[in-house]
């Protein structure tokens, strides 16, 4: 409504202009005369045609306003993504997961375990250096990637967990799709133990700072590098 309201001015000077244009105290136009009658004729089509176009172009501009904003939400922290893992390993601390039972708990001590380690690399970092400081920096951007990469292999035993078919598993053991469900978890859990075990080096690093190298940190960056590589390799495969 507010935009037709905006066209008030339009629809008075229209008819302002019909009044000026064709009444006998204006120019009249249309009066008997061939050539002015045929003037004002078009004249008033074209002036009909403008407040058409001016008044379905306020519609339109009223309809795009109507519409519901787009929402845009906010990329999910690592440490976020870690706590909602953590969470869904611990509601499965009561299920029955077959083959995978054995490994439950051990992947629940995973998530709790790089939850304390992460809290206290970061707390490390920011008594041991500067925000500003380019080293601080290099730790933070790797620690990230580390996290994501340890969330991308807990994602994808959870999915593993969720799709499989227990029951088939548990009428024939030997199933093929089954054997390789469990494989897959089974390494995905073994890669996040490497993690754990990098991140344990960079933080005794960092505990020793008196006698600092790269070295752990060339193996946390080799390790991201290398889990980057393997993503490449399997979309150019697919």
């Amino acid at each position: 409504m507010k935009y037709l309201k905006k066209l008030i001015p339009v629809y008075g000077g229209f008819l302002l202009a019909v009044v000026l244009i064709y009444s006998r105290f204006g120019l009249h136009l249309i009066n008997g005369n061939p050539l002015r009658t045929a003037a004002g004729i078009v004249i008033m089509l074209l002036m009909i045609g403008l407040v058409i176009y001016l008044t379905i172009s306020a519609l339109q501009a009223a309809k795009i306003s109507e519409l519901p904003a787009i929402e845009t939400k906010a990329p999910v922290s690592e440490v976020r993504r870690l706590e909602e893992f953590t969470d869904f390993y611990r509601r499965m601390a009561g299920a029955n997961l077959g083959p995978f039972e054995s490994r439950k708990r051990d992947i629940y001590d995973l998530c709790v375990s790089m939850k304390q380690k992460n809290d206290n690399i970061r707390k490390l970092l920011r008594d041991s250096f500067s925000t500003e400081d380019l080293t601080y920096n290099t730790y933070m951007s790797t620690l990230d990637e580390v996290m994501k990469i340890f969330n991308n292999n807990l994602g994808g035993i959870k999915k593993r967990i969720e799709v499989f078919d227990y029951k088939n598993w548990s009428d024939n053991r030997n199933d093929e799709h089954a054997d390789e469900y469990i494989s897959e978890v089974d390494d995905l859990y073994q890669k996040n133990y490497v993690v754990i075990d990098h991140i344990d080096d960079l933080m005794h690093e960092l505990v020793n700072l008196d006698d600092i190298s790269d070295v752990p940190l060339e193996k946390v960056t080799r390790l991201v590098e290398q889990t980057q590589n393997y993503k490449k390799i399997k979309e150019r495969q697919m």
